[in-house]
């Protein structure tokens, strides 16, 4: 029986250039990209982020994602 434990995004923080996996860990976001290739994170519709603790990447559709607000 394996330990491993499939881990999604649950979360990108544009301002602070991370993501948010489903167990907790925050992992950087090193790429922002649109159509065109690399882009700022304001523009970005996909991004590249990790490694998490295992040392895995996620490529990640921001179109998928609702922005959230916090007041």
């Amino acid at each position: 029986m394996s330990d491993h434990i499939d881990l999604e995004v649950q979360m990108v923080h544009r301002k602070r250039g991370i993501a948010i996996l489903s167990d907790g860990q925050e992992v950087p976001v090193t790429n922002w990209l649109d159509a065109d290739g690399e882009c700022n994170q304001e523009d970005a519709t996909a991004c590249v982020c990790g490694p998490c603790f295992d040392g895995k990447w996620y490529s990640v559709d921001l179109t998928q994602y609702e922005g959230v607000t916090i007041q």
